[in-house]
């Protein structure tokens, strides 16, 4: 019988918990009018802008400019914090490539993006996958290492 309880109540953590701690969907509505004007002042050109409340007063709205699949994150003031852009593999900096491949050896890149940060700062951030692990890593455009999380399936 516990046996039983233990794996309802491990099937009930893993359904529910990543619900309480993902980003949460935001009708445009109730995204402030600040956040929006920003966004549409930045990002004129954006198409299907889909909006979430990435933490507690971060708006991220998820959109499309042409081909290009991006986000872009406001605090609810309406400054902007970053830009991610996703791109192919092939179109990473040489010196992050050779970087990567230096320190993950036997890493597989599933996704990589371009992110953008208000002062200037572009910034590459790859998931990377070796077996059952995967990494979210962070290298500059020189392909100096910067930050590696694991990501939870």
């Amino acid at each position: 019988m516990f046996k039983t309880f233990a794996v309802a109540l491990r099937t009930a953590v893993l359904l529910f918990v990543p619900n309480l701690v993902s980003a949460q969907k935001v009708k445009a509505a109730a995204v402030p009018a600040a956040v929006k004007a920003a966004f549409s002042t930045q990002f004129p050109q954006a198409q299907r802008v889909k909006w979430e409340m990435e933490k507690p007063q971060v708006y991220e709205a998820g959109f499309r400019v042409g081909k290009d699949k991006m986000s872009a994150c406001f605090n609810a003031l309406g400054t902007w914090i970053e830009t991610e852009t996703e791109i192919k593999v092939s179109d990473l900096p040489v010196a992050v490539s050779r970087a990567l491949q230096a320190k993950y050896v036997g890493y597989e890149i599933e996704e990589a993006e371009k992110l953008q940060f208000p002062n200037g700062t572009t910034v590459f951030e790859m998931e990377i996958e070796k077996g059952k692990e995967i990494l979210e890593v962070q290298f500059d455009a020189a392909g100096k290492f910067l930050k590696q999380d694991v990501e939870k399936e």
